[in-house]
Parts: C-alpha cells; structure tokens; sequence
C-alpha cells in the first residue's frame, strides 16, 4: 500500500504538471539540469499524527494526519525580470491547487540574491488533513 504521504506528493505534483510550462520535480534535494532557469520541487515536509481516544491502544483503526506540504519556485536569469517570472509562476501554482479543497495555504516566503544572475525562491506552504488506517 502506498504510504499517505507519496499519494498526496504525487497528486500535487501531477496537478502542477499539468498546467505549468516548467519542470516539477517529487522531493526537495535535487540537481537541476545545466540552463534550467525555472523548475518547482514538490515534497511533505513534516507529518502529525493523531488517533481518536477510542482508537488508541488498537493495532488499526483511523489515524488523521496532519501534513505541511512545501513547493519551492525557483526563477535566475541575467536580468530584473526574474521576479516577475517567479510572481506569475507562484501565481500559476495557487490556481492549480485552488482544486483542492484539503490544501489550504499557510504561508510563502521569498529569497532574492543578485550577482552576475538574479535569482528568486519562492517556500510555498500548503497544510493538509487526511484520514486512513495505515499505521
């Protein structure tokens, strides 16, 4: 049986596929091809369990977990418009997930750094409450 966490990475990632013109990759550790200049990275940063008083004590019975889901935008490119490039693809990100109604948004936050390139991350994170029996 497929673990709760991976159906839920998967379903997002699948979603965001769908619509954006960039790479989305499962997971958060990843290389990125040489002259990638946009992708997002999907993965279940942290879970919470919980299990009904009745339940409790019992080899199965349901579980309701609690998952923050994380999806990192990242634009570089050699000019000023990166920003604008990462605003429209977060933007893109909110619709395609706006489906969703177990998704709610929690939070974004966004890191700019300039050298010879700009670059841009956008941590967008997303909560999400499920109920199975998989222990």
């Amino acid at each position: 049986m497929t673990h709760p966490r991976k159906i839920l990475r998967d379903d997002v990632q699948s979603r965001l596929q769908a619509v954006l013109s960039v790479p989305v990759y499962a997971g958060r550790a990843r290389d990125l091809p040489r002259g990638t200049t946009e992708a997002v990275a999907v993965y279940v940063a942290e879970e919470q369990l919980s299990r009904p008083a009745a339940a409790r004590g019992r080899p199965a019975g349901p579980i309701t977990r609690k998952m923050k889901v994380e999806i990192i935008a990242i634009s570089d490119g050699p000019d000023e418009e990166v920003c604008d490039r990462l605003d429209a693809l977060c933007r893109d990100i909110e619709l395609a997930l706006a489906a969703r109604a177990d998704l709610e948004p929690q939070a974004v936050e966004i890191s700019l750094s300039s050298a010879d390139r700009v670059r841009s991350l956008a941590v967008m994170t997303y909560s999400a409450q499920v109920q199975d029996t998989l222990n």
